[in-house]
């Protein structure tokens, strides 16, 4: 378990920066993505596998470790070790046609290299929940079911970076 350090006690749903619906293993650390509703931004949490071990039943106190300005909300994460890229999922916030987006971000000596990560709006609208990369040229995408359509697996070709 672990909590942000940063949060505050007094959170209004949907309308503040500490939610987190994505991670991923880098590594040998655990990377945690907040999901910004007012800022639009993601913080950074990381924590090492083995302190993940050693404080099993211990609430892990988190401090965010950069901030990245992807300008819209993050639900998933995925990284390449082979390649030594992260992939990040997300939407902008408008309501009647979310357009989704990721973000492809070199790690270079186990650190974000945010002046390369580049954004590529995806086709597909909607709100995408989860990525993996399922080879050095493609991810699989998924969203969950809505009231205006079923549940989506969607096939992205990874551009060349």
């Amino acid at each position: 378990e672990f909590v942000m350090a940063d949060q505050p006690d007094d959170l209004v749903p949907f309308i503040h920066d500490f939610d987190c619906e994505a991670a991923t293993v880098v590594d040998d650390e655990l990377w945690i993505f907040s999901k910004n509703w007012r800022d639009f931004a993601s913080r950074v949490y990381r924590l090492p596998l083995s302190e993940l071990v050693l404080n099993a039943n211990t609430n892990i106190a988190l401090q965010p470790k950069q901030t990245l300005p992807v300008s819209g909300l993050i639900t998933a994460a995925d990284f390449d070790p082979q390649f030594q890229r992260l992939v990040l999922l997300g939407y902008d916030n408008n309501l009647l046609a979310k357009q989704a987006f990721v973000w492809f971000i070199p790690v270079l000596s186990g650190q974000l290299n945010w002046p390369m990560a580049q954004r590529f709006d995806l086709d597909k609208h909607g709100q995408w929940e989860s990525i993996i990369w399922r080879d050095s040229s493609q991810l699989l995408i998924t969203a969950e079911a809505t009231f205006s359509h079923d549940a989506r697996v969607a096939v992205v070709k990874v551009p060349i970076l």
